[in-house]
């Protein structure tokens, strides 16, 4: 897809900066969560548990693999008792 026009905006396609940036919001939001988890004293299974999700779900967003639904973003900051948007206090950061 690489190259090719956009029907939106007549502009080339930017699939691999797209990802990248994709890869790098998963990695951080990881990284935030599992930081927020440790801070709240919670293990990946206890919090896996508290947020009815599977154990292995909750390393994979850690290790910034998964591309969340809002409703899991929920799910894990009722869990560690935060809102949805302290998960996401690091944006805008460099």
């Amino acid at each position: 897809m690489d190259g090719a026009q956009s029907p939106w905006t007549n502009r080339p396609h930017r699939s691999r900066l797209y990802a990248m940036k994709i890869n790098l919001v998963q990695q951080r939001f990881g990284e935030r969560l599992r930081e927020l988890r440790q801070s709240a004293g919670f293990t990946q299974e206890e919090l896996a548990d508290a947020a009815e999700l599977d154990r292995s779900y909750v390393g994979s967003v850690e290790r910034g693999e998964r591309n969340l639904s809002i409703e899991n973003v929920c799910r894990l900051a009722a869990a560690i008792r935060v809102s949805p948007a302290d998960l996401f206090s690091w944006w805008g950061d460099k």
